[in-house]
């Protein structure tokens, strides 16, 4: 039971994980001068949800 139930919660967030990474992939190509903080906070979160 447990099992199927983190099963659907995988499916139905794999599009949102998919999502994430592409745009952690493109958010590494901002060059590193502009507002360090904020693509750095960004780019935390995306990876969290990617993961």
């Amino acid at each position: 039971m447990f099992y199927q139930a983190f099963q659907n919660h995988m499916d139905l967030t794999a599009p949102w994980r998919a999502g994430a990474s592409s745009a952690l992939k493109f958010l590494n190509l901002v060059p590193q001068g502009m507002s360090d903080q904020v693509v750095g906070r960004l780019s935390a979160a995306l990876e969290l949800i990617s993961r």
